[in-house]
């Protein structure tokens, strides 16, 4: 039993090790919202948005999916939308 604790241990360490990999552009059309697909550059001390619509919508008060396929892969989405949009008082994108 050990050893299985200590692989999969391993494993779900390995599986984020893959996630830090990813470029910004394939990360951020992972998130949920393009809100949600910024980044912040500590060594210039700027916001990265490389779909860049993020800073946009947040201009807007729009909640915008990054991509097309969003709730597809993860309907929750759908409901994040809604409790974002209440929250923050912002309109739902009809558009990808």
């Amino acid at each position: 039993m050990q050893q299985i604790l200590e692989n999969s241990s391993h494993q779900r360490f390995a599986d984020k090790e893959e996630n830090f990999k990813l470029d910004f552009a394939e990360d951020a059309m992972n998130r949920d919202f393009t809100m949600n697909a910024l980044y912040f550059d500590l060594d210039e001390l700027k916001v990265l948005d490389p779909l860049g619509r993020g800073l946009e919508d947040i201009e807007k008060k729009m909640v915008q999916l990054c991509s097309e396929f969003s709730f597809v892969n993860d309907p929750l989405r759908i409901l994040r939308a809604v409790r974002m949009s209440s929250h923050f008082n912002f309109k739902i994108s009809n558009q990808i």
